[in-house]
């Protein structure tokens, strides 16, 4: 019997242990459907926290003692202990891989330990207590139950293994469930425990799962939102690793550098760097890795058809995980660049109306005294017809030169402009005298100046609006030659006349009309040849300015502009400006009509002035016409003598522009001792103040050299027949005012 018992207990204790083996097996093999996919994710992932938790949960089974796990970088983790001894030991082997796309990337390879010891040792303890306790007497219960149990454990072991096995990540919310009875059942069996093991695992891989999900989720939400803010930068950026290959760029980088998405991994950054930029290029990101400071570069970048784009990049250096990245922003500077281009312009034109201010001055000042000289000799050779006949033309050249020098000042822009009644036909006439001489013989000029009605305008300008006209005209003929034809005629618009792009008010108006035989221009160039700065031309031959200025000038005399071009054939300008409505007599005019004794008086005038030409003109004109005159090239001389005497003069005339002292500043010191002094001021060059302003100052009157003989005697009598008539009214003359101030 005890050898019965012996060998049932034998029989039961193989059977039990094979099949605890087999379920350690199982346990093994489940592995590679339940735990190596998530495995491989986490290892895919980096996550080494998530992986840690799982290889840990997994070690919590018993019979599994060892992990051990070796990277596709050969480098290995364990976890547990791993067994010394070699017999009852269950390995497996399975490979971690992912699926790329339509690949399978190798990760590594990780191995399960598990043991049979401790199954061993308790089927032994069991056995030995049954055999030792119930031998005889459970003999046959033993031989029963093991046939029962066998039979039995079989049949649920089958479906256990076959749930295991068809185990998926898609069917984790199917639980195990036994085909078995659960009544009469006080306390869960062996078999329960293991459907409960099993489906706690279970549930913790749906956790775990979800939870990955979540996370895999939560980090394709961090990158859209990532690539938005990136791809919302108004400049460029592109992220580089150590080796200087990029791994990362927003959208307006590859637009551009005109890359396709496929091509920023193997794009090359320094191979689209100017040539000139390419070495201090290298140099700032070599400093930016180095140091880690941010570093500035400006740089010319190439699109793929190679044009230059200014950009100023800040390079700063990343490290991520010992990883080392540097990112670059760009910004694009043409728009600076474009608007430095202008207020360098702008700053040279500046310069030019400063010099031409200077210029004009200086030649004001000989202007003065060669027109006033020559009036002089006009009146001291009355009755000789040839020398008035030479003096006439000295007078008609100097009146040519000082319509030169209103032509600078107006190209200084300092000077202010006076709208008079004025004869167009006469201005277009000299403009044109002007153009041929600098117009070269291959373009014909043909003019046909009809009208000789007049408008409210300045003479400057009109001869600008013909200037900046015929000079454009002239480029655009400037290679084939051709013709520049120029008219002036009468027209009266009614509301039956069409202009394309424009609309005219009915009315009498002055038609200035300038066509050329040149390149033309297309309806979109036609549209924008008013803009600032907008230019066909080359750069360094035209600033962008001159038909911006036309524009200006025939708004502010409420006239229209009307352009019509074919591209090949020219172009033709029709400026249309209001007429006059009544004409108006001109200071020369007026005083011509004046007789000698008209302009004779007995007063006392001062003159001050720095140029000694321009004071001898002075006195020998206002000496002429019976004035008593005293002249200072010194204004700190002239004021101490008035302060002497404020009464001893009835008017003074002074230069704006004299060392020392301003004109206007010597005049506040005047009027501050004895305010009904009249004082004239006259310059050659007034950049800051306007005649109003003089006026508002307290001065009588201001005239612009070269000064008209004529214009400053008739204006010198008005001003003193006024100061007459006011001593009349209160019965204190000048030097008793002035009497009375000094007591």
């Amino acid at each position: 019997m005890a050898l019965v018992s012996f060998i049932s207990s034998g029989i039961q204790l193989y059977l039990t242990f094979q099949l605890e083996k087999q379920h350690i097996v199982s346990t093994l093999e489940s592995l590679q459907t339940n735990q190596i996919e998530t495995l491989s994710n986490h290892l895919w992932h980096m996550d080494k926290e998530a992986m840690e938790i799982q290889l840990r949960g997994i070690l919590e089974n018993p019979d599994i003692v060892y992990i051990e796990m070796i990277t596709e970088q050969k480098t290995t983790r364990s976890f547990g202990v791993k067994p010394k001894q070699e017999e009852g030991l269950i390995v497996r082997r399975y490979p971690l891989q992912r699926q790329v796309g339509d690949e399978t990337a190798d990760l590594g390879l990780i191995t399960f330990t598990a043991t049979t010891a401790n199954t061993r040792n308790r089927l032994f303890t069991t056995t030995s207590k049954a055999l030792a306790s119930q031998l005889v007497t459970l003999f046959i219960t033993c031989i029963a139950i093991l046939f029962l149990f066998i039979r039995l454990l079989n049949r649920h072991l089958n479906t256990i293994v076959h749930y295991t096995e068809t185990l998926r990540v898609g069917k984790l919310d199917r639980p195990l469930i036994l085909s078995r009875k659960e009544k009469g059942l006080s306390q869960p069996d062996e078999l329960m425990h293991i459907v409960n093991s099993l489906n706690n695992m279970r549930e913790r891989l749906r956790a775990e799962i979800e939870t990955q999900q979540q996370t895999e989720k939560k980090l394709i939400e961090e990158k859209l939102f990532s690539d938005t803010i990136i791809n919302s930068l108004p400049g460029l950026l592109i992220v580089v690793n150590e080796e200087l290959r990029p791994i990362r760029c927003n959208r307006l980088f590859l637009e551009k550098i005109q890359l396709a998405d496929n091509q920023l991994g193997s794009f090359d950054i320094f191979s689209r760097i100017a040539p000139q930029d390419l070495e201090k290029g290298e140099k700032a990101v070599s400093r930016a890795l180095q140091s880690g400071i941010p570093v500035s570069l400006e740089v010319l970048l190439l699109n793929n058809a190679g044009k230059p784009i200014p950009y100023l990049f800040t390079i700063s250096r990343l490290v991520l995980d010992e990883t080392v990245l540097l990112i670059a922003i760009g910004s694009d500077l043409s728009e600076q660049k474009r608007i430095e281009g202008q207020l360098r312009q702008a700053q040279k034109m500046e310069a030019m109306g400063t010099l031409a201010g200077g210029i004009a001055h200086d030649f004001n000042n000989i202007l003065s005294a060669l027109m006033g000289f020559t009036q002089l000799a006009a009146l001291a050779t009355k009755g000789n017809e040839k020398v008035q006949r030479y003096l006439d033309e000295v007078g008609k050249a100097s009146l040519r030169a000082k319509d030169l020098v209103t032509q600078i000042l107006s190209f200084s822009r300092k000077k202010e402009t006076e709208q008079v009644t004025l004869q167009v036909r006469r201005v277009v006439g000299e403009a044109l005298k002007l153009l041929r001489a600098s117009i070269p013989s291959s373009i014909e000029i043909r003019q046909q100046l009809q009208s000789d009605r007049s408008i409210m305008a300045d003479a400057t300008e009109i001869h600008q609006i013909m200037m900046n006209l015929c000079t454009n005209a002239y480029h655009a003929m400037q290679e084939t030659g051709g013709t520049l034809s120029i008219s002036l005629t009468d027209r009266l618009i009614t509301e039956h006349d069409f202009f394309p792009d424009i609309r005219v008010a009915p009315g009498s108006y002055l038609q200035l009309e300038v066509s050329d035989t040149g390149t033309g221009m297309n309806e979109e160039t036609r549209k924008k040849i008013f803009e600032p700065y907008f230019t066909t031309k080359d750069a360094g031959t035209g600033t962008g300015l001159g038909l911006a200025v036309v524009h200006a000038i025939v708004d502010k005399y409420r006239g229209y502009i009307y352009v019509y071009s074919v591209p090949g054939e020219g172009s033709s300008f029709n400026i249309f400006l209001p007429v006059a409505r009544a004409e108006e007599n001109s200071p020369e005019a007026v005083a011509g009509s004046s007789s000698w004794r008209d302009l004779c008086g007995r007063e006392r005038i001062m003159v001050v002035d720095d140029d000694r030409n321009i004071l001898k003109y002075y006195e020998e004109m206002l000496v002429y016409y019976g004035y008593s005159v005293m002249t200072f090239a010194d204004c700190r001389l002239a004021l101490q003598y008035f302060q002497n005497g404020p009464g001893d003069f009835d008017l003074i005339i002074t230069d704006l522009t004299m060392p020392y002292m301003t004109g206007d500043k010597l005049g506040c010191a005047m009027l501050g001792i004895r305010k009904d002094i009249p004082i004239i001021i006259s310059s050659g060059f007034s950049p800051n103040l306007s005649v109003q302003q003089f006026i508002d100052q307290g001065f009588i009157d201001f005239f612009q050299k070269p000064v008209n003989s004529m214009r400053l005697l008739v204006r010198i009598r008005e001003i003193l027949a006024d100061r007459m008539a006011t001593t009349d009214e209160t019965g204190m003359n000048g030097r008793q005012a002035a009497g009375v101030s000094r007591a």
